[in-house]
């Protein structure tokens, strides 16, 4: 499951739980305070464990309890943004737990959930799909033997939960890639589209307009595929770059853009930086880490990420007040060059 000439690195996780004596155990079971200890001693032998296996893999394990008073949640949400995984126990039912669940869900993390083996109640609906560890107690040696399987089977996979089965790609990502496509519509897209004052309209306007009435935004077909695209855009037919010097304006201005055809073509830089995003970097890790039996998994994850940037442009198009959504095409640069290549 590991690549060969992979160096080992520091797997840094996160544990979550019950803190604190303020709740006691079901009759007969460890107390509460006693979990997240005997979890990160469990961690630590599967360590080992791990090393004997010849596994590339090597979880470091830490907790906020660790915090002897005050900045709890600020030191647990720190903690959780700079895990590549969580395990959590669940067997308390407190929502807390729950809380921070929903923060490592919408972060994407690979997450193990440990309960009882006969829960003290019903595990929470949302839940119930998802795949949880059973221990009698939480024992370190049956914590060990729990973990220790579950980390030889770890798979990128896992970390799909409801909130990223929804959105398909992890919540952070898919805000971050709406959010740049808002920022590239306001800062370029909408004074190009817009009615009447935008660079299209005032390019019409112009004697010898040279008949560019739209703008065309390149679709890529994954997120970082700036230099490629950019050499097979100057493959396009009657593809050129010139300056235009507006003299519309009151003060004129020169625009280089490039074109073809009736297109002003734009590939959108602002989607490049999404890989700069922490958990984008860490779900590309673990792809590469843990070969998934899902090979399009990474393609999926490029790809939901580009449709809702293009899809958040087209929204703004259509509904920015001013803005003429016609003006606006989404195309790849093979689509581009098929409507130019001579027949």
């Amino acid at each position: 499951m590991f690549e060969r000439n992979m160096r080992p690195r520091q797997f840094p996780i996160v544990l979550l739980g019950p803190m604190g004596n303020t709740q006691l155990a079901p009759t007969g079971k460890l107390a509460y305070s006693e979990h997240l200890p005997n979890i990160h001693i469990a961690v630590d032998a599967c360590r080992q464990l791990l090393r004997s296996d010849g596994s590339k893999l090597d979880p470091v394990a830490f907790w906020a309890e660790r915090i002897a008073t005050g900045g709890i949640a600020h030191q647990v949400f720190f903690d959780i943004d700079r895990a590549d995984m969580a395990i959590v126990d669940i067997s308390s039912r407190s929502p807390n737990v729950f809380y921070e669940i929903a923060l490592v869900h919408a972060l994407g993390l690979p997450i193990f959930l440990i309960d009882y083996n006969e829960p003290i109640n019903d595990i929470p609906h949302y839940l119930k799909d998802q795949k949880i560890i059973q221990v009698g107690d939480f024992l370190p040696n049956e914590l060990t033997a729990a973990l220790h399987d579950a980390f030889r089977r770890l798979d990128p996979g896992l970390r799909l939960n409801p909130i990223t089965n929804f959105y398909t790609v992890p919540l952070v990502d898919a805000s971050a890639a709406s959010g740049l496509a808002t920022g590239y519509f306001y800062n370029f897209v909408s004074k190009v589209i817009a009615d009447g004052s935008g660079f299209l309209s005032r390019m019409s306007r112009r004697k010898g307009s040279e008949g560019i009435t739209q703008l065309a935004v390149v679709r890529p077909t994954a997120v970082q595929q700036h230099d490629q695209a950019r050499q097979e855009m100057e493959q396009i037919p009657g593809f050129r770059e010139h300056i235009y010097r507006d003299s519309d304006e009151d003060n004129a201005r020169s625009y280089a853009f490039k074109s073809a055809g009736s297109f002003i073509i734009d590939y959108p830089t602002p989607l490049d930086s999404i890989t700069a995003s922490t958990s984008y970097i860490k779900i590309k890790r673990l792809l590469k880490q843990f070969p998934s039996g899902d090979a399009d998994l990474p393609s999926r994850l490029d790809e939901k990420l580009i449709s809702t940037f293009m899809n958040t442009l087209v929204h703004l198009a259509e509904e920015t007040p001013g803005s003429n959504p016609s003006k606006l095409q989404i195309l790849s640069v093979q689509e581009l060059t098929a409507r130019f290549r001579p027949s």
